[in-house]
């Protein structure tokens, strides 16, 4: 990817994720959809929470922070160590984003530093400090997979000797990958890189190095009513990352996507399905710190 496509992205990004261009409800049932509950369910985060017990604080970095999903419900579904608070650093392009995760990061989280960078041209300072935890939850898509080796070699080099970095992306054979790629062939931005994949960060990861790696396969289904077509344009939208919103009529009007969504529809349930293949990968710096996941 050129940086002249990175930059496209990065003000895409800003575009979406604004002030007043942001719909909250409509967000919320995107949000709502099993990703991360999924995610959650499927790995052992009290564990690896529990291994920072004793501690009276520690650090966490929310890289591509959003809104502030995922801390959220996090904290609604799994117990926390008690007495321990997290000073929680966050990372995004969007300064919209950066606000809105601030207002409502829930106890045990504490708010501390907003970064407001993209995760490849994020150069952190001494004073930062080293992080307990590092998540990458739904947020590095877009990082162009020429510089993804620095971006892993720097999230590596912020932990802690029992710190440990989680990233949350999508299989090749996702539906997010899917629908990205058919964007980009219906609209005719080649010069924009196909999303990176799960697979594509494992095989990075894997190499000669120093860290412990460990996968958890979360698989899952989007169902979205065909009652809440506007929801399902909402879904397009957010997985385009399309600055100027289209309706269901618009998406509809394109005949790839047509195609591609009567494929999708189910007529037993009145839905439309979307399959989706999700990889969470780990990786420690210290061999053997964090067990298997």
């Amino acid at each position: 990817m050129t940086r002249s496509s990175q930059s496209e992205i990065t003000r895409r990004s800003n575009d979406y994720y604004r002030a007043g261009a942001l719909d909250h409800e409509r967000w919320a049932k995107i949000a709502e959809l099993p990703d991360y509950d999924r995610v959650i369910a499927g790995f052992d985060w009290a564990k690896a929470l529990d291994v920072h017990r004793g501690k009276t604080s520690a650090a966490i970095l929310d890289c591509g922070c959003g809104i502030g999903y995922f801390p959220r419900r996090l904290r609604e579904k799994v117990p926390f160590p008690p007495h321990l608070t997290f000073d929680y650093d966050t990372l995004d392009p969007s300064s919209y984003s950066l606000t809105e995760h601030r207002k409502n990061l829930p106890h045990p989280f504490k708010a501390r530093h907003s970064i407001n960078s993209s995760i490849e041209d994020f150069r952190p300072e001494s004073w930062l400090g080293a992080y307990e935890i590092i998540w990458c939850m739904h947020s590095l898509y877009t990082v162009p997979r020429e510089r993804l080796r620095g971006v892993l070699s720097t999230l590596a080099s912020l932990l802690t000797p029992d710190g440990r970095c989680f990233i949350y992306l999508p299989k090749k054979r996702s539906a997010y990958m899917a629908l990205f790629d058919l964007y980009l062939k219906e609209t005719g931005h080649e010069r924009i890189q196909p999303y990176l994949t799960a697979e594509e960060v494992l095989s990075e990861l894997t190499g000669p190095n120093t860290l412990t790696v460990a996968t958890v396969d979360c698989d899952f289904d989007h169902w979205i009513d065909e009652a809440e077509p506007q929801t399902l344009a909402t879904y397009l939208n957010q997985i385009s990352l399309r600055p100027v919103r289209l309706t269901f009529d618009e998406w509809q009007r394109n005949t790839g996507f047509a195609s591609y969504l009567d494929e999708a529809f189910d007529p037993e349930r009145s839905a439309w399905r979307f399959r989706q293949e999700m990889s969470l990968i780990s990786f420690s710096r210290r061999s053997g710190a964090q067990g298997s996941a």
